[in-house]
């Protein structure tokens, strides 16, 4: 009789630390899903940042250089701010 109760909480003990370690895998995984989807949402959004701050730039630049001396005049001082010794 004492045999059979011995057993019978033996077969749960190793049924609970089953299921414990299971759920600790099936935690493990899920932190792990959610850090990459995480990561792949902060690369989409900083790609679709990057891809807005070119728009931008690009619509302030067509509408700063519009005319051929806008075009001449930013020339001259993209060289005079980077290289000092030449006189455009």
């Amino acid at each position: 009789m004492k045999e059979s109760q011995d057993l019978k909480n033996q077969v749960i003990e190793e049924a609970k630390a089953q299921a414990r370690q299971e759920a600790e895998k099936i935690v493990s995984e899920a932190r792990l899903k959610i850090e990459k989807e995480q990561a792949e949402a902060m690369a989409q959004i900083k790609n679709e940042v990057i891809a807005l701050s070119v728009d931008i730039a690009e619509k302030l630049l067509q509408r700063e250089l519009s005319d051929k001396q806008a075009q001449n005049d930013y020339v001259e001082q993209l060289l005079k701010n980077n290289h000092p010794r030449i006189e455009a």
